[in-house]
């Protein structure tokens, strides 16, 4: 059975959590939801209920059940696990429902974000193909059936304009293909994994790389916390889930730190891996004993931070590709019509 999606997986969590808020125990709660599955002709959902819901009615816990299914990621059943032993299940179910319903939202948001440039790149492979089928021939050989220098030099011109309107072509085909393809590569853990590990390394995109893995980490970290770990155990379990190495050599140190005596939030403030304002509401957060629900607001803005920088790489993107297209397709008609002027021009 395929894994389910972020989406389904914050409404699962959210609907547990609201019925272990109620009272009623996880098997019930379970039974409950596949019941309620049933009537919205979720299939999938229906599926992975009545899987869980039979696990559960043969002996097995709640958390057993939902690791055994294979359905849902590493993460959100080890969660599970560690809410399930610390008494805690119902805060963790929340937590996990608000991280997967942004994941999901950061998903969206990509993908909406892309759209256009996608769109806008399919629109100038058209123009161009048009250019070099349709419009470029034509003019061609009506220069190639003309005599004299001005119909030569004009032949030329156009033999010019085809070169650098391939030329453009080819590129724009590379980029929609590699494009379209990261997307779909994107859908696969191996695939993710190498983008991310791409996403790392470019000058752009890095410093967004490393803010989505900040939200992540910190979205972990509150969880963990949530479910009752103190904040030593908290924070190596968060960095195993950290995936961008850079951030992870930061985390480490930190980590190091706190080994020696350190507080989780003095070792974080020090290691500069949020804004300094940032890290002083971590302290004193953690002095008041609210360190989980700081961690989980800071989370959000660390998100809102990396949305914010995608859409300003995509609105510097956008202008260049209509740059691009505007000064090829300028140059390609120049290149036709002048030539034609000056015919009209010398008969004149």
């Amino acid at each position: 059975m395929a894994e389910l999606n972020s989406l389904s997986i914050s409404i699962f969590c959210e609907n547990i959590a609201m019925m272990l808020g109620a009272g009623i125990t996880p098997d019930e709660a379970v039974s409950l939801l596949a019941d309620d599955a049933a009537d919205i002709h979720d299939e999938i959902y229906l599926a992975v209920l009545k899987e869980l819901n039979k696990s559960m009615i043969i002996g097995s816990s709640f958390s057993q059940s939902v690791k055994e299914s294979g359905v849902f990621p590493q993460y959100a059943a080890d969660m599970i696990i560690a809410g399930e032993q610390s008494g805690k299940l119902e805060q963790v179910m929340k937590n996990l429902s608000a991280y997967y319903r942004r994941s999901d939202a950061m998903k969206k948001k990509l993908k909406s974000c892309l759209t256009y440039p996608i769109i806008l790149l399919l629109m100038m492979c058209a123009v161009l193909i048009i250019m070099n089928v349709l419009v470029m021939p034509v003019f061609g050989n009506v220069y190639k059936s003309l005599s004299g220098s001005l119909a030569s030099s004009s032949f030329r011109y156009i033999g010019i304009a085809k070169v650098i309107s391939i030329i453009s072509l080819v590129f724009t085909l590379l980029v929609c293909a590699v494009t379209v393809c990261s997307l779909l590569a994107y859908r696969t853990e191996k695939g993710k994994e190498k983008l991310d590990r791409l996403m790392e390394k470019a000058p752009i995109l890095s410093p967004i790389s490393k803010k989505l893995s900040v939200a992540r980490f910190t979205d972990m970290l509150s969880t963990f916390i949530a479910s009752g770990m103190d904040t030593d155990t908290a924070m190596s379990e968060a960095l195993t889930g950290v995936t961008h190495n850079e951030l992870k050599n930061e985390l480490g140190s930190a980590y190091k730190e706190m080994i020696v005596g350190k507080s989780l939030a003095e070792a974080l403030f020090e290691s500069r891996i949020y804004d300094p304002l940032y890290g002083r509401m971590l302290i004193s957060a953690s002095r008041s004993g609210k360190l989980d629900s700081m961690l989980v607001k800071l989370a959000e803005e660390t998100e809102l931070e990396a949305e914010d920088s995608i859409d300003r790489l995509i609105s510097t993107v956008e202008p260049v590709l209509t740059g691009f297209l505007t000064i090829i397709v300028g140059v390609t008609l120049m290149s036709i019509m002048l030539p034609l002027a000056g015919m009209l021009g010398a008969i004149g």
